[in-house]
Order: C-alpha cells, then sequence, then structure tokens
C-alpha cells in the first residue's frame, strides 16, 4: 500500500512539466555553483595570494633599506628594530608563499598556528567591525575555532579544500546552517502544489 501510494505521487510529480523543469533547473545552479563560484568564493582562511607576494617584495625592500643605512634602531612598541620585524615577516610569509604554491596544507595550518600576514588580519578585523558588537572579542573566538577545526583533522585528511571548507561535506553543512532549510521547504511545497491538489479532487 506504501510503495503505490509512493509511487502513484512520484508519477505525479514527474507528469508535470513544471516540476521536471524545476528539477533541471536545480541541477544546472548546482553545476553551476559547483564549476563557477565555489572555486572563486574566499573563506575565513583564504590569504590573497597576490597581497601575500607584494608583502613578501615589500619585507625585502624594507630590509635592504635598514642594512644600507645601517638603521638597527628598537622600536619602542614593537622592541625590535626595523630589520628584524621585516626579517621575520619575510621569513614567515615566503614560507606561507611556498606552502601555497606547493599545496602543503600541513605547513599551511602550522604556520597559520603562529602567524597571520598584516593585510589579511587586517582584512578580518574589518569584516569583524562590520558584523559584531564586540568585534575583536568574537575575532578571537572564531580564530580559536577555526584553530580547533583544523586541528581536528589527521595529516593525510587535510587539504586546502577542507580548510577552505569547500568539500561537498561541508558545503552541504552550511546549507543546512543557512538558507538550505528555508529554499527545501519553498521547494517542497512549490513543487507538491499540483500533487496535492490532484488528491483532493480524487474521491479515494
Amino acid at each position: 500500500m506504501i510503495f503505490t501510494v509512493f509511487k502513484e505521487t512520484w508519477v505525479y510529480l514527474v507528469r508535470h512539466t513544471k516540476n521536471r523543469l524545476t528539477l533541471i533547473l536545480v541541477f544546472v545552479a548546482l553545476l553551476a555553483y559547483s564549476a563557477f563560484f565555489l572555486p572563486r568564493m574566499n573563506s575565513f582562511n583564504t590569504i590573497d595570494l597576490e597581497k601575500l607576494e607584494q608583502s613578501v617584495i615589500s619585507n625585502e625592500g624594507i630590509m635592504k633599506s635598514a642594512m644600507e643605512s645601517e638603521n638597527f634602531d628598537v622600536n619602542l612598541f614593537t622592541g625590535q628594530s626595523a630589520y628584524v620585524e621585516s626579517r621575520r615577516k619575510l621569513e614567515n610569509n615566503r614560507a606561507l608563499l611556498m606552502a601555497i604554491r606547493k599545496g602543503d596544507a600541513l605547513r599551511y595550518r602550522k604556520l597559520t598556528d603562529i602567524y597571520v600576514p598584516d593585510f589579511h588580519l587586517e582584512s578580518l578585523q574589518n569584516q569583524a567591525a562590520k558584523n559584531s558588537l564586540f568585534p575583536m572579542k568574537d575575532l578571537n573566538y572564531k580564530l580559536g575555532n577555526e584553530r580547533n577545526r583544523l586541528e581536528s583533522y589527521t595529516d593525510s585528511e587535510l587539504t586546502f579544500h577542507v580548510i577552505q571548507e569547500k568539500t561537498a561535506t561541508q558545503q552541504f553543512q552550511k546549507f543546512f546552517h543557512e538558507w538550505g532549510p528555508t529554499i527545501l521547504i519553498a521547494l517542497t511545497l512549490f513543487i507538491g502544489a499540483d500533487v496535492f491538489v490532484e488528491s483532493i479532487q480524487k474521491r479515494t
């Protein structure tokens, strides 16, 4: 009996051109999202490669300038000289750049545990300032959560797709945590409307 009802309902669904077009459009939308939008989307952990390259060049210039002028005076605010500070940033930025280019996700995770480029941190702070009443508190909380999330994966599981939350499983989770349930309910009502109307018109 249950199988018969399910079979009849499925026949009603497939019979209507509107429903077939809706399913085709959903399938096309999924393909477009996976092929065109998802690869270009930036996540919380996406570091701008061009800015990272520029930062490497900039820090190299600061180091050379400090060496040529023999300016090794210690900055009262940072407790380090401009030369030492730029060398530290240069080494970390260059290591990050190499990890990204080589696809070494494990190395990337270890580096970002102890260092975040200035431009990326500034971008995160600006986003937090726009969307939070307590930006620094929420940003530190988010950074801690991201660190714990990445540490929960084994070395063999960790990839840049996992880091940027672009795997199929992660996308499904994000979908259901955001607008997914609303979209599914709307589609269900839209597709099932014809079945409901026809079932009312039948006497049995």
